[in-house]
């Protein structure tokens, strides 16, 4: 619904649905070629030697409160002023929004699980920029993330 694709849930499964595959084409060479050395049971060896399962399992949810819900994740476009912020990846923080030798070479970097909380925001050259608090529960810090740098990133908001 985040990016103007949202719906209306007309109910909520008391189950939860879980598939996992074991694709053709693995990059560790213990599977061997084509996983000839994948075997086992469930190792389908008709055609492709793969493992495909799914299983489905009860979990009703119960006097849930859509109020009480939080972490729900974000696009970088979408962060609002006065908000905070979890993020997912290594982020770098600028001291300036206008990109020079002097800011990169006093950048640092926000780690996964850093929270920002944003107190404002800039377009510069075309591009959005968020002026952000930067904790790591212990020591804080200032400056500058460019929206980029958030991109591909699961962003959730605290």
């Amino acid at each position: 619904s985040q990016i103007g694709l949202g719906f209306d849930v007309s109910s909520i499964s008391d189950s939860i649905q879980i598939s996992m595959v074991v694709p053709i084409n693995q990059s560790d060479p213990i599977f061997g070629e084509g996983n000839e050395n994948l075997v086992g049971e469930v190792v389908e060896t008709d055609g492709l030697r793969i493992i495909k399962n799914e299983v489905q399992l009860d979990a009703p949810i119960t006097n849930l409160d859509v109020g009480t819900l939080s972490g729900s994740t974000v696009l970088p476009d979408d962060l609002e002023i006065g908000a905070t912020y979890i993020l997912s990846e290594e982020t770098p923080i600028l001291p300036t929004p206008y990109p020079n030798a002097g800011a990169i070479a006093v950048m640092v970097y926000a780690l996964p699980g850093f929270e920002i909380q944003v107190s404002g925001s800039q377009g510069v050259n075309g591009t959005k920029w968020y002026k952000v608090l930067l904790s790591d529960g212990n020591e804080t810090a200032t400056g500058w993330i460019n929206i980029n740098a958030l991109l591909g990133q699961t962003i959730r908001r605290k």
